[in-house]
């Protein structure tokens, strides 16, 4: 990018005699300067004399440190060091501070560094996320003063939540050596074995609070004095009761304690551990003060957890006032590398200001893209793909965001004329003659005859509509939708091939016959047909035709007796393809024409429903394809790959089925059967991980651990099958079977650090959808039904 810009500059640059002539300002003369340059001032004390420095800058470096956003990353660099924002914003250190800056703001993240022990250099994959819009008061000069004492309180609001984070980090790493639990756990693990029921499930923190919420009532005589307890004067002496304080799990435990610590012979193998020789009062006050202290440490910890949230709400919105939000910039490309230092390979995001998408450009291929799909491959951690320069532009500068070009809603391209007005006159003119050229061409191709009806139907249906040799087709995620008209489109380009063969037999059946007469006998068939294969698919769970069938979808959901199986079919009837085929054109027209009048007799209502199975259909496809995709990748054991795109199959399916109100599931996939393939994924990796672990790679584990397995438990946890429950704890016994192995110190770090996440596991952030590649025209009906063979195969 550097050799570039110097390449650009050089390319426009003015000859030094007018600058110095007095003819023009060579910034304001050298496009290259005005757009991309900048000046920052650094302020600072050298040999105990203040010193000012100005310079300019192209491209503003930033280093990459885990766990920073963008914005941190600035502070830290303007500042006199990594931790001088943090740590002392008003001290005498060098701070930066822009007096300029430019129409495009180029940022480097420095994504590289020399490893002094390896001798080589190495490249930084830690995450660094970025937003889609910032402003920059902050970092000028002419706010020196407000920001100044806005970081001296963000230093004060750090320094105190350092402090209360390592208080909770005590309660959550609890112990003098590893491995180190929560606090909490072990309180109940205490009082389990307290109660002797060590072979139950350990209590929710909300259970233990309802159990103990009159625990208040205890008196310091019961807890400091136990052998001076009061004792009521109805206690029998075969079966002391217990006080109103104990929870039903307490009073049921402490007589059986009592009857095992009175015998004298041994204790049997198979009854539940817990303490003996150990009197009534003594087993209430211990399981008394177990309750309590566990309650404590529960408050203690959500207090904590509260007040660093609160802390960072301030910091995160310090700077959000109207005299601090003037200077907005907007991302307008990403620069992304895949690889490691010495090889690799690059593409970039460039937003499209009048389509208001982002493109990416990847080598001879510009496609479509999502915010999440360039997220997921830009900031960081993500199959060695990672941003290393971002691109943001002057919202005020609108000459440079124009987006009043005018585009064409349909086609989403430029409008000619506009464009054209924007042309030099003799580029203008060359464009008009090529047009001219362009438009004589297809009128002569136009007077030629047709090909033949044979010819026609020899036509590859992927050729027809796209497909074919053109190289992968993006599937946008349905939470990009797109209007419903193009999802039509696409929905009769899914079941194309069907749809010509249906109608060229029946013009075949009934030669010479009206064209309507036509529609109507191709109308039937095809309800016919779809109905047909609704009962093929009770049959053969395995055989799904809703996935190449739009048609069976609405069926199988009900919609047998509904006009709008008649309003999707004549939608399929006038795909543009139908009209190319010669002994189909009549029929074409007579279906336009009946499909224009059966919109115009439908109300509003009507319409909003019929647009709603597009939307429906369209996610089914999606989570459909997602299913087929992490299949494969399960049958060929990457289950990282796997786990991602059933996860989110499964958390889109469940939110598409829920939208149906009588309680069945034909809107999407089986959801049983999808968190099945879920937990095969998750027991699959867990397993790869461990294996990984014992051979002496624990750092890949870890990783492993916390980019797959955690987020997978995340989704497992809020899953109400008791089989996701039990797929959750089998993972985390996996690990827990470790601690008896002798390890050395930095396996055993690395096994806590694991437990740990296992323990507790907590989503960082909200998972982007991973980008599915529909490849060709292969039917996914097809792909289905081959993944779950299989998987069958494979046992």
């Amino acid at each position: 990018m550097a050799l570039l810009l110097e390449w650009l500059e050089e390319a426009f640059k003015y000859a030094d005699t007018d600058a110095e002539s007095g003819r023009g300002d060579r910034r304001s003369r050298n496009p290259m300067i005005s757009l991309f340059y900048g000046q920052h001032k650094t302020e600072g004390v050298r040999d105990g004399l203040p010193y000012t420095q100005t310079e300019t800058f192209g491209q503003f470096p930033l280093a990459v440190v885990p766990g920073q956003d963008l914005h941190q990353a600035l502070e830290a660099s303007v500042a006199a060091g990594p931790d001088a924002a943090a740590s002392d914003a008003a001290a005498p250190g060098p701070h930066q501070w822009f007096t300029v800056l430019p129409p495009v703001l180029l940022l480097e993240l420095s994504r590289f560094h020399f490893d002094q022990a390896l001798g080589r250099t190495e490249k930084i994959h830690d995450r660094l996320t970025f937003p889609m819009e910032m402003y920059m008061d902050r970092y000028l000069e002419i706010n020196k003063n407000i920001v100044t004492v806005k970081r001296a309180e963000i230093a004060q609001l750090r320094q105190t939540r350092h402090q209360l984070q390592r208080r909770l980090d005590q309660y959550l790493s609890f112990g003098a050596s590893a491995p180190r639990l929560p606090l909490s756990r072990l309180l109940r693990h205490a009082l389990q074995y307290a109660r002797g029921s060590v072979s139950e499930p350990l209590l929710d923190v909300q259970d233990v609070e309802m159990e103990t919420a009159t625990s208040s009532s205890v008196t310091s005589m019961l807890v400091d004095s136990p052998s001076s307890s009061p004792r009521p004067a109805r206690r029998a002496a075969s079966q002391p009761s217990m006080p109103s304080t104990c929870s039903p799990a307490v009073a049921d435990a402490v007589p059986t304690r009592l009857a095992a610590s009175e015998q004298d012979g041994p204790r049997s193998s198979e009854s539940a551990l817990g303490p003996t020789h150990t009197s009534a009062e003594e087993m209430a006050v211990v399981q008394r003060c177990l309750e309590r202290w566990t309650q404590e440490v529960d408050r203690e910890v959500r207090e904590l957890k509260r007040q660093i949230r609160e802390i960072d709400a301030k910091i995160d919105t310090m700077f959000d006032e109207p005299g601090l939000r003037q200077v907005p910039y907007r991302l307008h490309s990403v620069l992304v590398h895949e690889g490691q230092a010495v090889s690799g390979h690059y593409w970039a995001y460039v937003f499209h200001p009048q389509r208001k998408i982002w493109l990416k450009f990847n080598d001879n291929t510009v496609t479509a893209a999502t915010w999440d799909d360039l997220c997921l491959e830009s900031v960081g951690g993500h199959h060695n793909t990672s941003a290393y320069c971002l691109v943001y532009i002057d919202v005020n500068r609108h000459e440079l965001m124009d987006d009043r070009t005018q585009v064409d809603k349909e086609s989403g391209m430029v409008d000619a004329e506009d464009e054209a007005q924007r042309l030099p006159l003799p580029l203008q003119q060359y464009v008009d003659e090529h047009n001219r050229a362009f438009q004589t061409e297809l009128e002569t191709w136009n007077s030629e005859p047709q090909p033949s009806d044979d010819n026609t139907q020899s036509m590859d249906s992927a050729d027809a509509f796209g497909g074919g040799s053109s190289g992968d087709q993006a599937m946008p995620d349905p939470a990009e939708r797109t209007q419903w008209e193009e999802l039509s489109a696409r929905h009769a380009a899914v079941s194309l091939p069907a749809t010509l063969e249906l109608l060229k037999a029946t013009v075949a059946d009934a030669p010479g016959s009206s064209a309507r007469h036509w529609i109507c006998e191709a109308l039937g068939k095809a309800q016919a047909q779809a109905r047909e294969r609704c009962g093929a698919m009770d049959a053969d769970p395995n055989c799904d035709y809703r996935m190449d069938s739009m048609p069976v979808y609405l069926v199988r959901n009900g919609a047998r007796d509904v006009p709008d199986v008649r309003w999707l079919l004549l939608e399929h009837f006038t795909h543009p393809t139908v009209r190319v085929v010669p002994a189909l054109r009549d029929l074409y027209q007579a279906a336009s024409l009946e499909l224009a009048r059966l919109v115009e007799q439908r109300s509003e209502e009507e319409r909003l429903r019929f647009r709603s199975w597009h939307v429906h259909y369209s996610e089914f496809r999606w989570v459909a394809w997602s299913t087929v995709l992490g299949l494969g990748h399960l049958a060929k054991g990457r289950y990282t790959e796997s786990l991602l795109y059933l996860m989110q199959a499964c958390t889109k399916n469940d939110k598409l089925i829920a939208e149906q109100a009588d309680g069945r599931t034909d809107l999407g996939l089986d959801p049983d059967q999808l968190a099945n393939f879920r937990r095969q994924a998750v027991r699959g990796l867990n397993k790869h991980t461990v294996e990984m672990f014992l051979s002496g790679n624990p750092a890949e584990a870890t990783q492993l651990t916390q980019e797959g397995t955690v987020p997978a438990l995340v989704d497992l946890a809020k899953s109400e099958r008791e089989q996701d429950r039990v797929a959750a704890e089998d993972v985390r016994n996996k690990w827990c079977n470790l601690l008896e192995q002798t390890l050395d110190d930095g396996r055993q770090h690395a096994l806590q650090t694991i437990i740990t996440q296992l323990i507790e596991p907590v989503a960082e952030r909200e998972r982007p959808m991973v980008p599915i590649k529909v490849q060709g025209t292969e039917q996914l009906a097809q792909r289905y039904r081959e993944a779950l063979s299989r998987l069958k195969q494979d046992g």
